[in-house]
């Protein structure tokens, strides 16, 4: 979940990219360990700060979100990160370890995880002034907007922006987020309306607005 200074963006409605999405680019300013819960074994705060836009203070905005997951178990020993689909519950820890990855830490150069599943000082200071790419979207839930916490991409990455646009619309098709606001007006939807408004004409569309429009099509 993510919170911190909102921006105002403004997205026109003949937009080729998904409404309410966003792709931030930022620098880690603070990674800490937080405490868990019976259901994760790690629970990581990271604060970020925008790489280009500023508030009115003249401040860069600010990014902040939780990573958190479980582990890979040995007879109740941690013994490394936990892999997706292999872990009780879900949610592995693996996932933290390709955004790690990603933004250029080295995980074999410093031991990673603590005994008791946090993460190392090592590991916190690493990832400090390291550049990170993440998916911001409007969110239906507590905050407004909020960070889609597993996936992440490289801020000087040529593709970036596509390929994290790319996964978030491939994530919609199969219904998630959850909290997505506009979770039923997906680019699937968008792209049959677009379809179907090609064959109808002007006088037809010109009482329809943006929102009409994709709810026709729920």
């Amino acid at each position: 979940m993510g919170f911190g200074k909102i921006e105002e963006q403004i997205v026109s409605n003949d937009s080729k990219y998904t409404k309410g999405v966003y792709i931030e680019k930022a620098r880690i300013i603070e990674a800490v360990n937080m405490p868990t819960q019976e259901w994760c074994d790690c629970n990581m705060f990271v604060r970020c700060a925008d790489l280009e836009k500023t508030g009115q203070d003249g401040e860069p905005f600010k990014y902040a979100f939780y990573l958190s997951g479980k582990h890979e178990k040995d007879r109740g020993s941690i013994t490394g990160w936990g892999k997706i689909g292999k872990v009780d519950g879900g949610n592995p820890s693996e996932n933290i370890a390709r955004m790690l990855t990603v933004i250029g830490c080295d995980l074999n150069a410093y031991q990673t995880i603590n005994e008791d599943g946090s993460f190392s000082d090592e590991l916190l200071a690493d990832m400090l002034t390291r550049k990170i790419a993440m998916i911001r979207y409007e969110s239906s839930g507590q905050y407004p907007k909020t960070i889609h916490t597993w996936k992440f991409g490289h801020p000087d990455d040529e593709n970036v922006d596509a390929d994290l646009r790319f996964y978030f619309d491939t994530k919609l098709e199969k219904g998630q987020p959850k909290d997505y606001a506009y979770l039923n007006r997906s680019t699937v939807q968008t792209s049959k309306l677009n379809n179907m408004l090609e064959n109808v004409g002007p006088s037809q569309t010109s009482s329809i607005d943006g929102v009409e429009k994709l709810d026709f099509l729920k």
